[in-house]
């Protein structure tokens, strides 16, 4: 898992390195995108865009 999130960016996200963890998810939340076309989820933290496929970001966070 530590592998994936460094190859995708998420380390940062994933690591929890801000001190406010509830702005960060709410940036995620009002900032997340679905591109069904692609399946891949977009969001952004800070002003920094980030995108994974569907299936990657399901089995970073442990689900087959």
């Amino acid at each position: 898992m530590i592998q994936a999130c460094e190859r995708f960016g998420l380390n940062d996200i994933m690591a929890f390195r801000y001190d406010r963890n509830i702005e960060v998810l709410a940036q995620f939340h009002a900032t997340y995108f679905y591109k069904r076309d692609t399946d891949e989820i977009h969001w952004m933290i800070e002003g920094q865009h980030y995108r994974v496929d569907f299936g990657t970001f399901s089995r970073i966070l442990g689900f087959d």
